[in-house]
């Protein structure tokens, strides 16, 4: 959002952001132009709109909204239920106050994942745009290595061989720090990314990011998703991706200027593992579902008012019932009023 809202200010167009860097008196500042019909444009996280003083401000803005833009929809699909909830919330919100227009922006959606995005819109068929996703100046990479040791002196010479903006995926934090150190030893200007670190750090590191032509970034996927810069010349998958869409997204931030950029993926069996833990670890087993649902329908539960709300221990279900305390909170709010 930050990155936006620097590009249109430039541009000197009025926009504001609000997330959680903002001062009182930068908030404010950002309230007063809502309220004014100075402010033009506004961006928010999906989270801002359990605000209820938030959502009755937009209600209330001189003339209306003439437009709510929902960027990386397919999160409505792909996170909505599981990771963050409240983008779930984004289609009611529009409703409720009265946008004039809105539409939703994804530059990957297979159709199930468009398809939840118009049933939560109310998008009939004629509503659905949809483009090609080839780009015929970023050129395609994949190489294969037998152990990760083998990928370092292949990265080393692809580097050498392509300067520029460069932004080098890895899976686990610790990785995107190891790999950073790894190519300074080797010449190479290069910075962690990951989504472990203070805010500060990161908002650093994405402005030096953004201000250079040459930084190397290895990060998770927690770098990326709202970078507008136009000349990212590299995008390296060191591990393999989590999905072909998250792949597609990932490579659609280099060569944004049209110029010629290179992607390259590389593929080692070690790598299978970690994702191979990540689709099954925090997976709990069928009994343990089975024993956590017993566990709040109990006798207890059948003696319940409207109104009335079931309380367990979560950090005890968790170690009980093999569940994570996040899985278990999410389950037991869901149900805490079953009436």
């Amino acid at each position: 959002m930050k990155d936006q809202v620097d590009a249109l200010k430039r541009k000197g167009l009025n926009a504001a952001c609000l997330d959680s860097t903002k001062t009182r008196e930068e908030f404010l500042q950002t309230m007063e132009g809502m309220r004014n019909g100075t402010l033009k444009l506004l961006y928010c996280a999906p989270e801002r709109l359990n605000n209820e003083a938030f959502v009755a401000s937009i209600k209330h803005c001189p003339g209306g909204i003439r437009l709510v833009a929902v960027d990386e929809a397919h999160c409505i699909s792909e996170w909505g239920h599981a990771f963050r909830s409240d983008y779930l919330k984004v289609a009611r919100f529009t409703k409720e106050i009265k946008a004039e227009r809105v539409v939703c922006l994804t530059a990957t959606a297979t159709r199930k994942v468009a398809q939840d995005i118009c049933d939560a819109f109310d998008i009939d068929e004629s509503g659905l745009f949809r483009t090609a996703t080839y780009r015929p100046n970023l050129c395609l990479h994949a190489e294969a290595a037998a152990t990760k040791r083998e990928t370092y002196p292949k990265l080393f010479e692809f580097l050498k061989g392509h300067p520029g903006s460069t932004i080098i995926y890895v899976t686990l934090q610790q990785q995107s720090e190891d790999l950073a150190n790894l190519l300074r030893s080797n010449g190479f200007a290069a910075k962690a990314f990951h989504a472990g670190m203070e805010a500060s750090v990161k908002a650093k590191l994405q402005d030096d990011f953004m201000k250079s032509n040459s930084l190397i970034m290895v990060a998770t996927i927690a770098f990326g998703m709202g970078i507008d810069k136009a000349n990212i010349r590299n995008v390296i998958h060191f591990d393999i991706p989590r999905s072909l869409e998250g792949y597609s997204q990932e490579i659609g931030r280099a060569g944004r200027d049209d110029q010629p950029s290179h992607c390259l993926l590389y593929l080692c069996g070690e790598d299978l593992h970690i994702r191979e833990s990540f689709a099954r670890g925090d997976l709990p087993s069928k009994e343990s579902v089975r024993n956590l649902l017993q566990d709040v329908f109990d006798a207890n539960s059948a003696r319940l008012h409207p109104g009335d709300a079931i309380e367990r221990r979560l950090y005890e279900q968790s170690k009980e019932l093999d569940i994570r305390v996040s899985c278990v909170r999410s389950i037991s709010a869901s149900l805490a009023n079953p009436y």
